[in-house]
């Protein structure tokens, strides 16, 4: 019997080194694709690398039309057998393919994945996502309920039955939507634990927690009740998984993360506050209110509070209220009781070795790392917008 033809499909804008390295990366595999499909969505200037391999081809979009869209041309370009889907800041096992053909060759399998975890160095913000975030079925052997889109092995013929993502328009989530569609077809997803992957993508902080918020914002926006209900809204949706966060992280000796979460959960209620203001009709002060809480945490720490702020200016927030306080008329006890959580963590001292220490460590850090493209830097998170 003929061992089945494959194609590896792969998806760059503007992160043309990553690409270049995965092509290279692919010499090492003990099985290797009979095809590439490298699809440039509209990068400037174009991916053009000089070393193409033989049997690779480059389907250029002649302007940027999303992952979503270019991956579903991507991987409908593929002619044979079976594809590879790989993102190209994943990195692979050299004997992954040689592992997961066995899996992908039972018909009741719809796609095969392995264990994938974040491996982009030591910085802040690689142990942040090793900790709590872009690692998947880690543990898993055998059938799963999700297969991540950085590496995974189908049929055409699946690919071809379920519509790709055919009608799927977001910018994120597009692998949770296949594995839906491939479940509801009546097939199995299937993870190898010895397959295993590794996403190698260095981003900001910013844009990690910009990745964050865009995963989930809109269904939270969904379910936004009335501002009576607000606070405690937040508190069942976000403050109960971040004291055990900050658990977690007292647990590994990681105070900066104590930094991330508070801008982070700050960049939530400010986002949720904006669209509420509009669409809910809450009362204007609301942000104000909660700037001003952060204001009074980071009195007479003018490093962190110069920190803090600049961060939320990136993220996109107007914080020049908060070095006034709270303006007349805010409510400035509205949320006393969740910001209780944060302000609980001043008799551990950890603010103290903040403005002492770490916003120094974490600047240095930043200017020394390089960090490779992310569209999440410049991401919206407007509730009508496509993604």
């Amino acid at each position: 019997m003929n061992a089945p033809s494959i194609t590896l499909c792969t998806f760059t804008y503007n992160d043309g080194r990553l690409a270049a390295d995965l092509l290279r990366h692919v010499q090492s595999w003990t099985v290797r694709p009979d095809a590439i499909v490298v699809t440039d969505d509209g990068s400037t200037p174009p991916f053009a690398p000089s070393d193409l391999p033989q049997g690779a081809r480059i389907l250029r979009l002649p302007r940027n039309l999303g992952i979503t869209k270019a991956k579903h041309l991507g991987v409908s370009a593929a002619t044979t057998e079976l594809i590879l889907s790989m993102d190209c800041d994943a990195r692979v096992v050299p004997e992954w393919l040689e592992l997961c053909l066995p899996h992908i060759a039972r018909p009741e399998i719809g796609a095969v994945c392995g264990p994938v975890v974040h491996a982009a160095g030591d910085g802040l913000v690689s142990r942040f996502l090793r900790a709590f975030g872009d690692n998947h079925n880690l543990a898993a052997d055998g059938p799963v309920d999700f297969i991540p889109g950085n590496a995974y092995l189908i049929r055409r013929a699946v690919w071809e039955r379920v519509g790709g993502f055919g009608d799927y328009s977001r910018n994120v989530c597009e692998d949770h939507y296949l594995s839906s569609k491939i479940k509801s077809a009546g097939m199995t997803l299937y993870c190898e634990r010895r397959a295993r992957a590794s996403q190698v993508r260095r981003i900001s902080r910013l844009a990690m927690i910009k990745r964050f918020w865009k995963w989930c914002h809109k269904p939270v926006k969904g379910d936004l009740p009335g501002q009576e209900d607000f606070a405690g809204y937040l508190w069942l949706a976000f403050v109960t998984p971040l004291v055990d966060r900050l658990g977690t992280a007292a647990e590994l000796g990681e105070p900066l993360f104590i930094y991330i979460e508070l801008l982070y959960f700050s960049h939530i209620v400010l986002d949720l506050l904006d669209f509420a203001v509009i669409s809910r009709g809450y009362d204007p002060a609301l942000p104000a209110a909660w700037l001003a809480a952060l204001a009074r945490l980071a009195k007479d720490r003018p490093k962190l509070a110069a920190l803090l702020f600049d961060d939320l200016a990136g993220l996109g927030h107007d914080a020049a209220a908060s070095a006034a306080g709270s303006p007349p008329g805010a409510q400035a006890g509205f949320f006393e009781e969740i910001f209780s959580v944060f302000e609980g963590l001043a008799a551990t001292g950890v603010y103290d070795w903040l403005e002492r220490e770490g916003v120094r460590a974490m600047l240095a850090e930043e200017r020394a790392a390089e960090v490779d493209f992310s569209f999440y830097q410049n991401a919206p998170h407007d509730a009508g917008e496509n993604g």
